[in-house]
């Protein structure tokens, strides 16, 4: 789930952001084009800076989504963006699974619309739950990753 990729940075593509994202339509890396990164604004300052120097740069990317959740500059040392909670996720997570359950039981124990509805919501609960738990489990990978890297010496970044 995690992904490290090394090397000299040699460029930064255009980017747009919000106020706490920004998003690099390019990053050039060790002779690796990764596109559509993104990565928070406070990090950003690590890795912009890093473009200037000489010596090998280490972006820690969440694989497959392409968000930048640490770096580490020439210079040796490593920032990261502090660790995702996981309230909200679990908190949806509960409410779409009883949503599943009641539409499982309306679907069972009802004829016609009702039972109709039932199956509907069965499938919109199931769905938004493994959605939902796919999430928690990535950012449980991603937290385990970013507390391996703060034992090592990692500045965390609030």
């Amino acid at each position: 789930m995690v992904r490290e990729v090394k090397g000299h940075l040699t460029l930064l593509g255009n980017s747009k952001s919000t106020s706490t994202q920004r998003e690099y339509s390019v990053i050039e890396i060790g002779g690796e084009v990764l596109q559509d990164i993104s990565i928070s604004t406070k990090l950003d300052n690590f890795l912009s800076r890093s473009l200037n120097w000489d010596g090998e740069c280490v972006l820690y990317l969440v694989n497959g989504v392409g968000v930048i959740f640490a770096v580490k500059t020439p210079d040796g040392k490593t920032y990261t963006d502090p660790e995702d909670g996981f309230f909200w996720p679990a908190a949806w997570f509960v409410v779409f699974a009883f949503a599943a359950l009641a539409g499982l039981a309306a679907a069972l124990g009802q004829r016609g619309a009702d039972s109709f509805f039932g199956w509907v919501w069965l499938i919109i609960g199931a769905v938004a739950a493994l959605t939902l738990y796919k999430e928690i489990a990535a950012r449980r990978s991603n937290n385990s990753h970013i507390q391996a890297l703060k034992e090592q010496g990692a500045i965390e970044i609030k």
